[in-house]
């Protein structure tokens, strides 16, 4: 959608349209909305395999952490001012899990925090280190997975028919004498069970 002009109001966030599918248990908006709480707890999109271009972040070691665990490819890492040119891939190694980190040795030095602070280094003058105040590279990247794992699936459904099946209302249990029922927590809402399942999959906190 098109920004709006400035003075138009704001579209409601919810509409009727999305109610009756919500009221009527359209199965296709349930399922997306399954696999978005899924994205949103891992923090990435999961599936599919696709092609991402964005500026990011090096942490104190040198390391470029990219937003996957699903790591298949880097295009290119470039340094993010203007007619940069892209940094030799000799000077970098991928991992596969989710990060780029320089390559030890590969200019005649061993690895220590200085040299750690000097990645990238230009290919042409060798010591003419990235700007210090700016530690951000351009990187293009493919992520993803070619199916979507069996795990996150499982989870997807567990939270969809949790959801189809809780009664309507706001009742959290129902009692008749001395027998009581507790409804399931409404809602698609991960249980700490399919949160460890999903561990695999949800980006690292980096500090």
């Amino acid at each position: 959608m098109p920004a709006l002009p400035a003075g138009q109001p704001i579209p409601q966030l919810l509409s009727d349209g999305d109610y009756t599918k919500f009221a009527t248990l359209d199965i296709t908006q349930f399922l997306q909305a399954a696999g978005d709480r899924i994205r949103e707890f891992c923090g990435w999109h999961i599936y599919p395999e696709i092609t991402t271009c964005g500026k990011y972040e090096l942490t104190g070691d040198g390391t470029i952490m990219l937003p996957t665990t699903k790591l298949t490819g880097v295009t290119s890492v470039t340094p993010p001012y203007p007619n940069a040119t892209a940094i030799s891939s000799d000077s970098y190694f991928v991992d596969d899990r989710g990060w780029i980190d320089f390559t030890p040795y590969s200019y005649g030095f061993a690895p220590s925090p200085a040299s750690v602070n000097l990645w990238p280094i230009d290919t042409i003058r060798l010591f003419d280190a990235y700007p210090k105040h700016n530690r951000r590279m351009s990187v293009t990247f493919t992520h993803g997975y070619n199916c979507v794992p069996s795990v996150v699936s499982e989870v997807g459904y567990e939270l969809l028919m949790r959801t189809l099946e809780k009664p309507a209302g706001v009742a959290s249990q129902v009692q008749a004498g001395p027998y009581k029922f507790v409804f399931q927590q409404f809602g698609m809402i991960l249980s700490d069970e399919q949160k460890n399942r999903l561990a695999k999959y949800r980006l690292p906190a980096v500090t």
